[in-house]
């Protein structure tokens, strides 16, 4: 028997990026040579990265219609904790740095978890048109050169239901201070830390005070990403929605709420654990 080009995963993966990019005129291709994409012919590259581009491939690669690749998306399962595989996914971001070519890494949480109408590689896709577009715009100075591309001022997206679609964390806040003005919760929005650990990895907690002397909070992490977006940015709109989460949880009481004290404890680590990357102090302090 032949084998079959993608596990069950990267099949998702493949349908979610279909879709998403069909939307934008754009076509994805499965297991395509690294040395097909980038321009690694007359380089300079280190022979060892020259060898290591004509027998790797990339999981999938989103091109324009004519054909020209614009980025590529690599599905990293548990195999890429281990040490060969994790020193080639080294080698091949290095090879996209070198080339200024984006890449994006995702895993089976862009695919499940849900932010508003979006899971986070559709909303990844669409992000990216958009700053293209935008990017171009500025090129054809049809907008401001110092105008800056932000998702969460995208008042509409043609085929996505609803007013500002991108912006993720839009809804979890209002919800959150709803929840304050009927007195359920002490603070009318979470506070955040978000760092960066000597690996390349965002480190972040993000805490709401229930009462004066309680609260509730949640930790994530991702990986810095050479795609054309601030980490911390999106860190931060998973974060409003996960703290939101949590809080509907506690009060309801599905979990207990935790001292203030402690929560601090934790948020103080983090700050001397992680260089700072983004933070915000809104509620509870």
């Amino acid at each position: 028997m032949v084998k079959k080009l993608l596990n069950l995963h990267e099949e998702v993966t493949h349908s979610r990026l279909k879709v998403a990019c069909s939307e934008w005129g754009a076509t994805v291709f499965v297991k395509v040579r690294t040395a097909d994409v980038l321009p690694i012919e007359s380089s300079g590259i280190p022979a060892a990265d020259f060898r290591f581009a004509l027998r790797s491939h990339f999981d999938f690669v989103v091109c324009d219609a004519e054909h020209t690749p614009l980025f590529v998306v690599e599905f990293d399962g548990p195999s890429h904790d281990k040490p060969d595989q994790a020193r080639r996914d080294i080698q091949k971001n290095s090879l996209c740095e070198r080339f200024q070519f984006p890449i994006l890494r995702i895993n089976a949480r862009y695919l499940v978890r849900k932010y508003g109408t979006f899971d986070l590689l559709s909303w990844f896709v669409h992000v990216w048109f958009l700053a293209d577009g935008f990017r171009k715009a500025q090129e054809q100075r049809t907008v401001p050169a110092n105008e800056i591309f932000d998702p969460a001022f995208v008042v509409s997206v043609s085929g996505i239901r609803g007013l500002f679609p991108l912006w993720l964390s839009a809804q979890p806040l209002i919800e959150i201070q709803r929840l304050n003005k009927a007195g359920r919760c002490q603070d009318f929005c979470p506070s955040y830390f978000i760092g960066l650990d000597e690996a390349g990895t965002y480190r972040a907690i993000a805490y709401l005070g229930i009462t004066e002397d309680s609260g509730t909070f949640v930790t994530t992490a991702m990986r810095s990403q050479l795609f054309p977006f601030a980490d911390s940015e999106i860190l931060h709109e998973i974060l409003m929605q996960e703290v939101y989460e949590r809080i509907l949880r506690t009060i309801a009481g599905e979990e207990g709420p935790v001292p203030l004290c402690e929560i601090h404890r934790l948020v103080r680590e983090y700050q001397q654990r992680y260089r700072l990357a983004s933070a915000g102090w809104l509620g509870s302090s």
